[in-house]
């Protein structure tokens, strides 16, 4: 009875090792099945970048993800933010015309071009701020929300600090000041998350390649027509947005997908140049569809 017993022990012993064979052999060729295995990350050029799900929150990839670096135009995302904020309590309207001023109107860098004294909408300088990055836009809309663009750049910094970026520094509203205005791409992605979140209406201002906006000075009315800085809207399928943004030969970018009910951003910052930001911000969502 005691050896029967030992020959079922070792039989049960030996039956357990080959399920334990059998079930190793699936899962090493559930493994190697095509399509199957994840792809290895994308080589990008750029010194910090992420790739991001707005819809779960979830970091697909990152580099460098809290170093700070110098932000140029994609600074203009917080006053947009705190723009909207005061759109929806009901302190300013898009109807608003609001008169440029002379310093808006002599901003360096990229201006719409609209002239001292010429009265615009609110709505059409947000167009104007997000699809070719004015700097005199930008500037007449922190003044006419805070009468100064100081008073702006204070209620910048404050709303840093209550999203809890706590590497991000702000010294202008639309970042002419290339080596101070400076962020890391987690805290963009904090930014973003909650510009998208709360207003994802400021994407129709984003999703066009072109668009004209009319203006009047000295009584008399004129039209200008926007060009996007976003070099992928059009050239990849799915692309509606965000923002730009250029620095002392550091080309920076924060890109957003839709594809399938999935929507990913890219956030490249310090591409050596304007084309690396493009590849890099492709190459991040392409990964992110992939995967």
């Amino acid at each position: 009875m005691t050896k029967l017993i030992k020959l079922r022990s070792k039989h049960i012993v030996m039956i357990a090792a080959v399920l334990v064979v059998m079930i190793m052999a699936v899962m090493i060729f559930s493994l190697s099945l095509p399509g199957e295995q994840p792809q290895p990350p994308p080589r990008v050029a750029a010194s910090a970048y992420a790739l991001v799900d707005l819809g779960t929150g979830t970091t697909i990839l990152e580099h460098e993800p809290i170093l700070m670096l110098k932000l140029g135009s994609l600074t203009k995302l917080m006053p947009i933010l705190l723009c909207f904020q005061e759109l929806e309590i009901g302190n300013i309207s898009l109807d608003d015309i609001v008169t440029i001023s002379s310093d808006a109107a002599n901003r360096s860098g990229s201006l719409v071009g609209l002239g001292e004294g010429a009265g615009i909408t609110l709505d059409a300088l947000i167009y104007s701020v997000m699809m070719p990055s004015g700097n005199d836009a930008i500037t007449a809309i922190s003044e006419y929300i805070c009468g100064d663009e100081a008073t702006m750049v204070r209620r910048m910094n404050q709303a840093a600090v209550e999203l809890g970026m706590s590497d991000t520094w702000f010294t202008d509203c639309a970042g002419t000041n290339s080596f101070d205005n400076r962020s890391t791409t987690r805290d963009l992605t904090v930014l973003v998350m909650e510009i998208m979140q709360s207003y994802p209406q400021l994407t129709d201002y984003t999703r066009d390649t072109e668009k004209t906006i009319s203006y009047s000075r000295d009584g008399e009315g004129f039209t200008v027509t926007l060009h996007s800085t976003n070099r992928l809207l059009g050239a990849m399928h799915g692309v509606y947005g965000l923002k730009t943004g250029t620095a002392q030969n550091s080309h920076n970018a924060i890109v957003v997908l839709e594809h399938e009910g999935r929507n990913l951003m890219a956030i490249v910052l310090d591409a050596p140049s304007d084309s690396a930001r493009w590849d890099s911000a492709k190459t991040l969502l392409e990964y992110g569809l992939g995967n």
